[in-house]
């Protein structure tokens, strides 16, 4: 009977333990208080966040001219090989002063022709290992060339583009919604924010803390789901 009594207990407890790291609201991350948006700020959050159903969804806001960024890379791409399938992950290209733009405009225009993945480690590269300074088209339109993108699809994609404006417009729009002041910022399912130098660690308490808010927000979807009721 004793046994019985100890399993149903140890039975009960699983869905804390699942959460028992010791990560705390405030010192390793940030719980976020967006305040009631208006339109259409209303409408850039939920695309961004509430838009994929039965997704938890990470959101890096980063830059190629960020160092940190750069030094945060290789965790995160470790990450992205493993991550769950029931979290999507995306990013967004912050402007902190007007030479990181171009840096913004390349992101997007990779996105939208697909190459994200390919640019992406030739763009840090670039600049945070061989510091070249990228402030021109033609520079940005060679760094595609080397990932098979041709001259004319590039410009296309990067002059006349009319998405392209929207999303900087957008990225620029979230920056201020979250309040980031620092990058690396990890946003999970816009509600959980951390950072490097919030989490007190490198790049993998990052991640660690990173996992750990991933299961938190699973938890409480769940949660909500099964206490709503029906229609």
């Amino acid at each position: 009977m004793l046994k019985r009594l100890t399993l149903l207990v140890v039975c009960l407890m699983l869905p804390t333990l699942v959460l028992a790291v010791p990560f705390h609201a405030g010192k390793d991350y940030k719980v976020v208080n967006t305040p009631q948006l208006k339109w259409p700020t209303t409408r850039v959050f939920n695309t961004q966040f509430k838009g994929q159903h039965n997704k938890v969804v990470v959101t890096e806001f980063f830059s190629y001219g960020c160092p940190a960024c750069f030094h945060f890379e290789r965790s995160l791409e470790k990450w992205l090989k493993t991550k769950p399938k029931d979290v999507s992950f995306r990013r967004i290209p912050v402007v902190f002063n007007p030479r990181w733009l171009i840096l913004a405009k390349a992101y997007y225009t990779a996105e939208k022709l697909g190459v994200v993945e390919k640019i992406t480690p030739l763009m840090f590269d670039a600049v945070q290992v061989k510091g070249i300074n990228l402030t021109n088209e033609q520079q940005i339109q060679e760094m595609f060339a080397k990932v098979g993108v041709s001259a004319t699809a590039f410009r296309n994609a990067f002059n006349f583009a009319p998405e392209l404006a929207a999303q900087l417009i957008r990225g620029q729009t979230l920056m201020r919604v979250f309040k980031i002041y620092a990058i690396p910022t990890v946003v999970i399912d816009g509600k959980y924010l951390v950072n490097p130098g919030m989490s007190g660690g490198g790049p993998e308490k990052v991640i660690h803390v990173m996992n750990y808010l991933i299961k938190k927000s699973r938890v409480e979807e769940k949660t909500l789901v099964e206490h709503t009721p029906s229609q």
